[in-house]
Parts: C-alpha cells; structure tokens; sequence
C-alpha cells in the first residue's frame, strides 16, 4: 500500500528541513498481498520504496537493495543496501546502510520498526547522508590491507611492548571525520597503559594531531580494527579505533568502559530504612543484611559464586580470588570483600532473571553475549585497583557485554559499591545496550541505567529524598527531578549527551512510572506498595524493550529522545507484552512525559532550550480533572464531563438516569493540539453498575453508537450529543465515552490495529492512560436531606464487583467517606448475599454487591464541601485498585433522585378503577413503576378507602409479604 503522510504521521525533520524519522503507529504501514504481508524482511523492503520520496531518495539509491558490501573499495557510488534483520523481543527492526565505493559508511542507514500480527511498519530513522563525496585510496595505500599487531602500536603511538595486544577483526569503511569526536574526554593513559586516573568519562591515548589535510567533516576511507589491550587498573579492555588508509592517521578511537561514578543488600540502607551511609562501621550495617537463597547458583565443593547467569572472577586487578564456602554460605560482614562479593552476583543474577519474569527471552535479548563471551558472565566485586567507581564492559566484538567491574563505594572506603543494587542496575543498562546497539551508550545520552535503578528502587524505598538517584552514594549527586526552566531539557544547557543527558532521561522516565502508578502515595489508599510495584516493572519492561528494539549505532543510531519515546511505545504495542496483557495502552504516557521534559519542539523553537514540548498536533481528550494530560489519579471513573438528561435538550448539568426509557447522553470535547482537530467522532457505552470492568467485554453500545462533531480548534471544545441510551440497571449505570480525531485515535478505535482494542483488557488498564477516553461511575446521594436523606439515598444500593482477569482473584472493597461523616461516627459497609469485603471469584465474574450506611450524626447542606463530598467503593485485586464507584453527597439534593420517570397519567380524582382491567397494562398513562402505584390503589379501595385517598399514593415498597404505602400530603390524606 502507498504512505500517506497526514496528521496520523509525525515527522523530524534535520536543519535542512529533511526528514529523519516517521512515526505512525496510529497510520501502520501495511501489505494486504504477497510475501510483504507475512515476511517483515519483504515488508521493510514495500516500506523503504514507499517512503523514499519523502526522504528524497533517489531510484538509483535503492534500486539494489540486496546487493553486497564489498570488503575491498569499488567504484560504485551512493547505495542503499539491506544490512540486518533483528528481533530481540517484540519489535522486528529491518536495517539498510548506507555505502559508497562499495563500503559501509559509519552511522549511516535507515531502519524500518515492523510489529507482529498483524505485520505492520510503525516507525523509521532516516540517517542516510547526502553530498557524500569520497576520494578512491591509492594501491599502495597503508592501511588498504590488513593491520596486525605491531603496526597497531605504532599507529597508536604505544611503546608499551610487554602487555598483550590482540586484533580481534578489521574492516574498510566510509568515515566523516568530526575532530571533536576523535576521543571521548576521561581517563589519559600513558604510552605504557600503566596509569590512569579514575573519573568515569572514558580512557583516552595521547594520539599525535592529524595532518593538516585531513579536515572535519571531510569523508575518509578508513579501516576500522577491534583489539583488546589491558590498562590500569580496568584490566582488559576492548577498543574501536578507525585509521584513514592512506597514511594511518587516528580519526577516531573508543576505549569500551563505561562507568558510573559511585553506588546492595535488598536495597542500599538509605533506601532501606533511611539508613547508615558506608562509612559506618559493621555494627550499624550489618543489622540491616538480610540472609536469602543465591539464585541460580550451580551446586560445587567447595561452594563457588558460579550461577546460570553471573560468576564471580578475575577481570581487573587487584587480584582478589573470589570466595569459596565449604558450608554454601557466604555470612561475610558488610565491610568485607566476600559481601561484595555476594552481592555483585546475587544483583546482576537477579536482574538477569527479571528480564525473564518481564516475559524476555535471555537467549534472544542476550543473544550475542550468550556466544562471546558465553554465559556465566563474569563479574568482579574487587577492581580498579581498589577504587571508587563500576564500570561494564564490552566484549571482543563489541556486540554484548563482556563483564561489569565494581570498585569501592567511595575514595579510601572499604564498603564494596556492588552493595548498591542502583549502581548495578545502571551497569547492568550498558549490558543491555551493548547487545542491542553495540555501544555502552545512546547517541543521544549515557544511558538508561539510572532511571532502572531509580524505579526499580522506589516503591518501598524510605530514602528521604525521593528523587536523589543515588542516596547511598555521595560521590554521585545525580536527580532524577529536573526542572525544565532551569536546563534540565533536551536541548537544554544541561543536555551533554552524557550524565546530564541521563537525567533528563530518568526524570521523564520517573514521570512516567509516577503517571501509571508509582504516584500512588501511602496516604492515598492502603495498598499503595503494591500498585507502586507492578508500575515500577511496567516501566521498566518498556524501558528494556525500547532498548533491544533499537537498531545498530553502525546504521542508525538512536541519536534524538524522540526516536528512542518511539521505540517505547512500539514496544508498547505488543499483542501479549508485559504480564500477557495486550498492548498499547501507556504510550500516550511515555510521548507526554517525553513532552514535558522539552521533547517535541515547535520548528524554530529558541535555544536553549527552557520550556516543555508541544502536544502532538491534534490531541482531542474527555477532561477527567487532568486537562488532558497525565499525572497519576487512582480513581479515573468521576468523569463530570460526562453527562446524561432525560430529554435530548443539551442542557450541562446531570440528571440520574431513569431506567427502562430513552436516557440522552452527553460529552464535552476538547483539543489540547497545536493544529484543529478533524474528523472527530465519538463513541459512547454504558454497563450496569460496576468495577473491575473488561473492555470491550463489559460494554454495551448506546442506542446511538457513535455522534461525529465539528472541527475542534486548539485549545477549542465542543460538546458530543445527544447519545440515546436506555439503562436497564438501578443504582447509575456507568457511561464511557471514547473520541477519535484524525491524527489521534482512540486507543479502543479499532483503526490502530492496537492489540488494547481488541482487548481483553481490564478497564484500569485502558482509561487512565488514554485522554481520548473516559468513565462516569458517578451517582448523587442526598447531602441536603441530612441524616435521614443520605441514609434514603445510600442505603441498599447495589453495584456489581467483577473479576476482570482470566484467573480466580481474591476481590477486596475498600470504603472511604468525606472527612465530616468520618468525622461524625459515619460508617459505610460493603457485603453481598453470602460474603463480605473481601472474597474470591472465577474468572471474568462477578457478584452483586449491597451497601449498607451506619448513620452517624445529623448534619445540613452547609457542613458538605465541594472538595470532600465523594463516597467511594474500591474494588482491589492483589492489592491494586480495578475500578469503583463514587456517590457525591450532593448538598442541593433533599432526598432520593428518581430512577424512574414520573408517571404520566390524568389527575381525575373520582375516576373509577378496577383491578382486574383487562387493558391497565398496557394503559399509556401508567408507567412502569406506576404499575406498584396501581396495585396499592386497588389494594386500598379493597380494603375500602374512597378513591381520593387511594389517589394520594406516592410510593410503595414492597418486603415479603408486608406492603407500606406512603401517602402525599393533603388534607384529606
């Protein structure tokens, strides 16, 4: 199928105006026929031809896509060529590089993102190069051939001959020169490697200056040679040097360390107990160890820190054999080296094994560190010569990890820093991101370590301050709470591509756990940890998943905070992906949270940059109290922008549904897009009084299914209705209303071909995380009635409390009130026929739930206040909130609001009934609950009572066998 390029599709552009990424997942890319349509490799090809005019590739670029690179220069000119194909999880990444004279060039290509089922094409980088122009080497040239060993050295300006130097391969490619990227600033090793001072930022060589001829910017034919040479005091390292072939000038050299600068029991003290730092002594750190089973571990005499995963060794002096135990258990002292020990396998272990419970593959996430260096991967407790600082290293080929070093907690500490579980989880980022892109960092920041060490840490975490990344560590000052205004932005002054890059990342990052749950707070609801917990992993698994979905830095590297949200999101979009639930329903989170860390700038936007993003260009939401955006909210069924009247006369305020009769539902729209929003539609449901709902199993359609509306403005609203509806259910059914706009679909639309669509998927899983739609499980109780109005109102209501998943779950009902009937002795009960708050049920079932009110003191209108009028019945599944319902205490209501409509018949006071009409049924001035009226009328005039009074019968509640027939007040009733 052609691409269209609407408002579906959002671009990047460069500073020429060219495009340089498409992302769409909203407007997939897709092949109905052929092999394109079944094989992700075909259809990256059918995506490539069909947006290169929008890249303005030439027909000459792609017009042999499958042709080879040539290992020796050619005469070809500029190709496009398929490079890879790579699946790591979900997302299938199709890559093409760019070559000229038959040779790669370095960081140039383009990647296409493909998902499964139904094969489709989401997103694509764009960094093929134009105005390449390269000169063909001479014959003689001296890098044309290989290089070994000794030339190596030379090259290097290395007179170190004792230390065993190996060339693990070699290439020709196409190189662009750039001089401030020759080395990457830090450590400054000495001709002989024998020393180096410990910063974290890299190791570099004092290379002589290029030649003068050899300018910036200017393409070169060089060979590239991947050795291995051991420094001080990291011990072997792996390298990356580029040569320009004619004379064997250094353009470019990497050592592939990667540190940061500082930080495990269970959790470092801080985080634990608002604990001791390291330089506290055993007796204040040792209580605070706990005694757990090393998982993994593989059964030896004497007992090895040797597991499925990690092994303890050797990888950087000093040389510090790991421990043994005769008995299998390593009880060291915190201040000892067997506790670090200890802990650098029990975390990197650990870590290697949730990747497993997030629903990775190990052997396909870790595929190229599986082969080289195989696994058990080392790991070293004791290195860098006994100073502060982790590094992680890479392997041979650069294509995984080859192991992660741990120095000290600090200068002159004892405290090894692998106690610090966050200091291992940001070391444990570089493994991952050598696997997926062949270098320890993003193009565009350090990495994503810190944010997995900060999520993964917060949930119980007492640390005093929340967002200091490293509370442990005091050497490593780095938040994870970075105002905008003050730099913290991507294109910010703070924006280094390094550390101060990485926190950027994890502040949205954290923003973004805080929005799907991790803002649960201890005051908020009793079960706060819990739901803390799963969104720490649910962040967690996107933020791996975007990181293994990302292509190789060799082709297109991640180089903008937005390719990188993109591949979140696509990883997002799983059919079954994190905990088996079908996808797509947090990536409007993950581009928000993008946003509001200075992602997505208008064209021209001033720098630097000191301000959030823009919306995308149509973002059409229901306004649940959150103005379209997503900060974290607990209870997202008080939509009041919703609403229902009992006529279709547009009018704003709410009236309870009548049950049985024609209802008119309503829904104010609004548009927080740069750009109008068209073809807006928006569909509406309803379900009888619930929690724990199922989309779309739940729902109903209403009468009117869907309504289409104006064009929106940005910043504008319009108001959606009426939607006809007939509700069947006492106690307010529940209405959710869903709105699509073109560029900005639903995540229920089933346009998106998003797996949520389709569903199953528990609503709580679905509305808070999406503005387009929204849910009122609202109903008004009488708060101007006093005691004896809320006690009518509330009392005996009923609700259905539902089990939305696929396996028998214990439902618990958790009831709060308005501070001032707490304050009054007030009390709320929850129970059903046979059970009480708590209780188990089958798969995607439910019970009929009953309220009970336990009246308190009296109180007026004037007592109730706007901000606390809300009585809510929480329905909790393994301690996390699945949904509610809500009764405002409504201050302007005096008793029950009706749900029935009013019986329409003639006011004759002497008319003549009989019980036994044969057409009272169907008698149009009867209503349906006139029909009790009716029978207590007759029941009256039975018992002998003229017909005046049997007319003043205003309610009838029928219990067994007893009738009480109320009567209105008159003065001959």
């Amino acid at each position: 199928m052609p691409f269209h390029f609407n408002e579906n599709v959002y671009a990047t552009r460069d500073d020429r105006g060219a495009v340089r990424s498409l992302q769409h997942r909203r407007q997939p890319f897709v092949s109905d026929t052929g092999l394109a349509a079944s094989n992700p490799r075909n259809l990256g090809e059918a995506y490539l031809r069909s947006v290169a005019s929008i890249h303005g590739f030439s027909p000459d670029l792609i017009s042999n896509i499958y042709g080879s690179i040539s290992p020796v220069p050619t005469d070809d000119g500029v190709r496009i060529l398929f490079a890879n194909e790579k699946n790591k999880h979900i997302v299938t990444v199709i890559s093409y590089v760019q070559t000229v004279l038959g040779l790669a060039i370095w960081e140039s290509g383009f990647s296409v993102s493909i998902l499964p089922d139904p094969l489709r094409g989401t997103s694509s980088i764009s960094k093929v190069r134009v105005n390449v122009e390269v000169k063909k080497p001479s014959a003689n040239a001296r890098c044309l051939n290989e290089i070994g060993s000794s030339l190596l050295r030379e090259l290097l300006c290395i007179e170190d001959k004792e230390t065993d130097l190996t060339v693990n391969s070699q290439r020709l490619l196409v190189y662009q020169y750039d001089s401030s990227r020759r080395q990457k600033g830090g450590h400054r090793v000495g001709l002989s490697s024998t020393s180096a001072a410990v910063d974290g930022d890299g190791v570099t060589l004092p290379l002589p200056d290029v030649p003068k001829d050899i300018k910036s910017g200017t393409y070169y034919v060089a060979r590239e040679v991947l050795f291995t040479w051991p420094i001080p005091p990291f011990g072997k390292v792996h390298w990356r040097a580029f040569f320009e072939v004619e004379e064997g000038s250094v353009l470019y050299l990497r050592a592939f360390l990667s540190g940061a600068k500082g930080y495990v029991y269970l959790q470092d003290p801080v985080t634990a107990i608002n604990g001791p730092m390291p330089t506290a002594t055993d007796a204040d750190l040792d209580p605070l160890r706990t005694l757990v089973v090393l998982p993994g571990i593989s059964p030896s005499n004497p007992q090895a820190l040797f597991g499925d995963y990690v092994k303890v060794g050797e990888l950087s002096p000093p040389v510090n054999p790991p421990p043994t135990e005769a008995s299998g258990n390593f009880l060291f002292h915190v201040h000892e080296d067997g506790f670090a020990a200890t802990n650098a396998y029990y975390h990197v272990e650990s870590l290697f094994r949730l990747m497993v419970d997030l629903g990775f593959d190990n052997g396909k996430l870790f595929a190229h560190t599986a082969i080289n260096p195989g696994f058990p991967l080392t790991v070293d407790q004791s290195s860098i010569n006994d100073t502060f600082g982790a590094f992680s290293l890479g392997n041979s080929t650069l294509t995984g990890s080859g192991g992660i070093i741990f120095g000290r907690a600090g200068d002159n500490s004892t405290v090894g820093i692998a106690n610090d579980f966050r200091v291992v989880a940001h070391e444990f980022c570089h493994a991952l991101l050598f696997e997926a892109v062949g270098s320890p960092n993003f193009a565009f920041c350090h990495s994503a370590g810190d944010s997995i060490g900060a999520i993964l840490s917060d949930p119980g975490s007492e640390a005093p301050d929340r967002y200091l990344t490293f509370p442990w560590i005091v050497d490593v000052p780095r938040r994870h709470d970075g105002d905008v205004t003050k730099g913290w932005a991507w294109g910010g002054t703070m924006d280094d591509r390094q550390y101060g890059s990485e926190q950027i990342l994890s502040t949205l990052l954290f923003r973004a756990y805080l929005s799907i749950g991790g803002g649960a707070s201890v005051d908020g609801f009793p079960t706060w940890l819990e739901t803390r917990t799963w969104a720490s992993r649910y962040l967690v698994y996107l933020i791996v998943a975007g990181i293994a979905s990302l292509a190789s830095v060799q082709t297109t590297p991640t180089a903008k905070p937005e390719d990188y949200a993109a591949a979140m999101m696509h990883s997002d979009d799983a059919i079954l992906g994190f905990d088996k639930t079908p996808g797509g329903g947090v990536a409007k989170v993950i581009r928000w949270s993008f946003e509001k860390q200075g992602a997505y700038q208008p064209a021209g936007a001033t720098r630097p940059i000191k301000s959030a993003g823009a919306p995308p260009n149509v973002d059409v939401y229901i306004d649940d109290g959150r103005h379209g955006e997503y900060q974290y909210q607990f209870v997202y069924w008080e939509t009041t922008d919703i609403w229902n009247r009992h006529t279709p006369d547009g009018a704003l305020d709410h009236q309870t549904p009548f049950v049985n009769v024609p209802n008119y539902g309503y829904v104010r729209i609004k548009n927080r897009g740069t750009k109008t929003a068209t073809n807006v539609v928006v569909s509406g449901y309803h379900v009888r009084p619930s929690s724990g709902l199922v989309w779309p199993d739940t729902y109903q359609p209403m009468t009117t299914a869907s309504v289409p509306v104006p064009d929106i403005p940005s910043g504008g609203e319009a108001i959606a209705g009426p939607f006809q509806w007939t509700p069947t259910q006492l106690g307010h059914e529940c209405m959710l209303m869903s709105v699509s706009a073109l560029g900005d679909l639903s995540n229920i639309d089933p346009a998106t071909l998003l797996p949520c669509a389709k569903g199953p998927l528990p609503d709580w899983r679905l509305v808070p995380f999406d503005n387009n739609i929204a849910q009122r499980n609202v109903a008004p109780v009488p708060g101007g009635g006093g005691l004896n109005g809320l006690a009518a109102g509330l009392n005996g209501k009923t609700f259905w409390a539902n089990n939305p998943y696929d396996y028998v779950a214990r439902l618990a009902l958790d009831i709060t009130i308005p501070a001032f009937l707490e304050k009054g002795g007030w009390r709320v009960t929850a129970r059903s026929e046979d059970t009480g708050e708590v209780f188990t049920l089958a798969p995607r079932t439910g019970k009929k739930i009953t309220l009970t009110v336990h009246p308190g003191q009296d109180f007026s209108a004037g007592d109730v206040h706007s901000g606390d009028a809300m009585i809510r019945v929480r329905t909790l599944i393994d301690g996390i909130i699945v949904g509610g319902m809500s009764y405002f205490v409504d201050p302007t209501l005096k008793k029950p609001a009706p749900e029935h409509p009013p019986c329409r018949h003639h006011h004759h006071h002497h008319r003549h009934h009989h019980c036994n009409d044969s057409d009272d049924d169907t008698d149009d001035d009867w209503c349906c609950l006139g029909r009790g009226k009716k029978e207590a009328e007759c029941l009256l005039k039975s018992l002998g009572i003229n017909g005046d009074v049997a007319d003043c019968v205003e309610k009838v509640e029928i219990s067994r066998v007893t009738v009480d027939i109320d009567l209105r007040k008159k003065d001959y009733c």
